[in-house]
């Protein structure tokens, strides 16, 4: 069961990856609008998806080590792929075309991005999950026993006189 913590690395992870994604989806949207002399606006929902796309899959492949994982990503890559070069080649949609080298660069930063943000998150939870086995293994070993031997204590102070408490002390100590 995640922990606050653990949720916490997590949180952390996607947010980064979701503020990275934004920046260089307005960073290539301006660059695209000033240099292509078109709306910003119309620019920005043309390429923003390709970045958002780069983002979320870069950050599952950085933050999974599963093999599905790798087919997925070559899936919807391919998908992306193919409808890349269906408006590439497409006569009727000319303004399209001079967006795709944006939308690809986009895309491209944007899985970089995702890696990098899932491979950090992916280390920082690795590091709780051994810290969380070191405190385990504490509270298990040395704690657990303390607490039952204080229980045991407390229950025979409890069921004795007050003269007799020295025998209760016995339990600590282990004498028979």
């Amino acid at each position: 069961m995640p922990t606050y913590e653990a949720l916490e690395a997590i949180t952390k992870m996607m947010a980064q990856a979701a503020i990275g994604a934004l920046f260089i989806s307005l960073v290539i949207g301006v660059i695209a609008a000033w240099s292509l002399k078109e709306s910003f606006w119309h620019t920005l929902l043309f390429v923003m998806p390709f970045g958002w796309l780069g983002t979320i899959s870069g950050l599952i492949a950085g933050s999974s080590r599963e093999a599905i994982v790798g087919a997925l990503l070559t899936g919807m890559l391919t998908i992306v792929g193919a409808m890349l070069s269906y408006v590439f080649a497409k006569e009727s949609r000319e303004e399209w075309r001079r967006l795709l080298p944006f939308s690809v660069i986009l895309l491209s930063a944007g899985a970089l991005l995702g890696l990098t943000a899932g491979q950090v998150g992916r280390s920082e939870y690795e590091a709780y999950e051994k810290e969380y086995e070191r405190w385990l293994l504490q509270y298990e070993n040395a704690d657990l026993p303390a607490i039952a031997l204080r229980i045991r204590y407390m229950d025979c102070v409890k069921r004795l006189p007050e003269d007799a408490a020295v025998e209760c002390a016995d339990i600590l100590t282990g004498k028979p």
